[in-house]
């Protein structure tokens, strides 16, 4: 059992590994940059733990991770000058402190979104396309990274499953009642991608282009049924 989950969590740090390799441009990209510090980072920073404690004494091991604290906070975030405040609002005024005057990481953005502490002054999809690099610095950030070490865990992993993972999985994600659904599918209820032919159509107009382009495929007449 023990080899099994081993072998499991083996298989999901490699999807992940994989996935960040197909992003990835270039050697400075972010995916390359999370893949290089796991893999040469955390090996490092287990030797150093070591040395310091054998070398310099073990009182003084807990000094590594408080200067990688700093680093992280001072120099890592340590993102360029930006007028963020013209693109995004800030309903935390610490959030507003911090990265009101500076760009914001993509990660740091996508999860104080998500929590409803920050909120877009125009059109999300326009400023998106036309003024991300105004604002946003794309540097993976410290719950990204904590995010990838997970999947070496089969309780954390989202590659690794089981009957109570999936069964917990399957209610988070579907348990939530008609009418939350219907606030994003539409009347139709259509659980899959819709098809637009422009930004000014309705979620309603493209869940019909979409089923009559597969009919379409289908080469469906008038009459028949499937």
């Amino acid at each position: 059992e023990i080899s099994a989950m081993a072998e499991n969590a083996l298989r999901g740090l490699l999807e992940k590994a994989g996935v960040g390799l197909t992003m990835a441009n270039k050697w400075t990209d972010p995916t390359m940059q999370l893949i290089g510090s796991i893999a040469l980072g955390v090996p490092l920073v287990v030797i150093l733990h070591i040395l310091i404690a054998v070398y310099v004494g073990i009182l003084y091991v807990p000094a590594l991770p408080a200067a990688m604290y700093a680093y992280y906070q001072l120099a890592w975030l340590a993102t360029p000058a930006a007028s963020t405040e013209e693109f995004l609002e800030f309903k935390d005024l610490l959030l507003k402190k911090k990265w009101g005057q500076r760009k914001i990481p993509m990660h740091i953005l996508v999860e104080e979104f998500l929590a409803d502490n920050i909120a877009f002054r125009k059109d999300v999809l326009q400023t998106l396309e036309q003024d991300r690099d105004k604002f946003i610095d794309w540097r993976p950030n410290w719950s990204l990274f904590v995010f990838l070490l997970q999947q070496a865990l089969p309780q954390t992993s989202s590659s690794f499953k089981n009957i109570k993972a999936t069964t917990k999985e399957i209610a988070e994600h579907y348990d939530r009642g008609n009418d939350f659904f219907a606030s994003f599918l539409g009347p139709m209820m259509i659980y899959t991608s819709a098809f637009f032919h422009g930004t000014d159509q309705s979620l309603e107009e493209a869940q019909e282009n979409k089923l009559n382009m597969l009919c379409e495929k289908v080469q469906l007449k008038k009459g028949d049924r499937f």
